[in-house]
């Protein structure tokens, strides 16, 4: 039999990672068949190890972090000038772990610059098209400090430069055009992880617990709309992802918003190797159709609509009870439902 394994990061382990162990599970119980494995991504944490093939340049680029200590990260140029970035490795949670003290439990109040240095350090290299995954974010400037790292003028009443970060927004007053280079013939693809819209989330924040920030955030979307995107732009699909990061990347680059998935599995080649198979095996940390907040659609709907013929088999890892062995519960998970086939 063939059988495609098919996989996101799965409790903080890679996409790649996941996919090995599990190939190499299912062939312990059934080494007669023919297992493929194919990591996937819906722009979160594990995106640029999901896509990156031998062909592809391999980039490492110094950026800012959430509190502006400095970070390299990684990602990829494709042969035909296409990159994928990661935004959760310059402000999500390991980012901010590799700041200096501890400043865990303020992250939603860092800023997304890095990601802004990020864009403009693939355009320099020759990206046409760029791909940003935004899962996995966890600041909430909604994109201001990215518009800052990409040379825009982000300004205070008094016509002062801003300094970035959530905790700033409040003195946001305008956003004007400013960086160096040129992006038209560049498109630009956001990759959200969720679909909610960004007009949503923050007047949940502002209804709900009604903090500085919230009030902030909301202050922002407005400038934002104003100055860059137009009106009513907050309340497109997908522009919540990333905590509003997706809004800014949207506002200022004109970026086109898509579910991370979906595009993913097309770089990839999913519906290829699915065209191949006998039987796929999805592996996640959440059971199908429960992942919180999921954009449509998810991996597991992907596959069910690429190959709709094939034997569709789910594996649920619980990491934590395998004491945080992220291989040991692939192969808990795989092992039985290898022997039921």
């Amino acid at each position: 039999m063939r059988i495609v394994v098919v996989s996101q990061a799965v409790a903080g382990s890679s996409p790649t990672a996941v996919v090995d162990a599990a190939v190499q599970a299912w062939r312990a119980v059934r080494p007669d068949d023919e297992v493929i494995g194919r990591p996937v991504s819906d722009g979160g944490v594990g995106l640029v190890d999901a896509v990156a093939r031998t062909q592809d340049a391999v980039h490492h680029t110094e950026v800012a972090g959430p509190f502006g200590h400095p970070l390299t990260v990684t990602w990829v140029l494709r042969p035909d000038a296409t990159a994928v970035l990661e935004a959760a490795q310059v402000c999500g949670d390991a980012a901010a772990a590799a700041a200096p003290g501890d400043r865990a439990g303020q992250l939603w109040w860092g800023t997304s610059y890095g990601v802004g240095q990020l864009l403009d350090a693939a355009r320099r290299h020759g990206a046409r098209r760029l791909l940003l995954g935004v899962g996995g974010v966890a600041v909430g400037d909604l994109g201001v400090g990215a518009l800052a790292g990409l040379g825009m003028r982000v300004l205070t009443g008094d016509g002062d430069g801003l300094k970035i970060g959530g905790e700033d927004l409040h003195r946001l007053a305008r956003i004007t055009d400013g960086w160096e280079g040129p992006w038209e013939g560049h498109d630009v693809v956001v990759l959200a992880d969720v679909a909610e819209t960004c007009a949503h989330v923050v007047d949940a924040e502002r209804r709900g617990d009604g903090s500085a920030l919230a009030e902030a955030r909301g202050h922002a979307v407005s400038v934002l709309e104003r100055d860059l995107a137009g009106p009513g732009t907050a309340d497109e699909r997908f522009t919540g992802a990333g905590g509003g990061l997706a809004l800014g990347v949207r506002a200022a680059l004109g970026a086109e918003l898509a579910p991370g998935a979906a595009v993913i599995a097309d770089v990839v080649g999913l519906a290829v190797e699915l065209a191949r198979a006998e039987a796929v095996l999805v592996v996640a940390d959440t059971p199908s159709g429960q992942t919180p907040a999921a954009a449509d659609p998810t991996v597991a709907d992907l596959v069910a609509a690429a190959a709709p013929r094939l034997e569709a088999l789910h594996v649920t890892v619980d990491a934590a009870a395998s004491g945080g062995d992220v291989t040991a519960a692939v192969e808990a998970g795989v092992h039985p439902v290898a022997r039921e086939v």
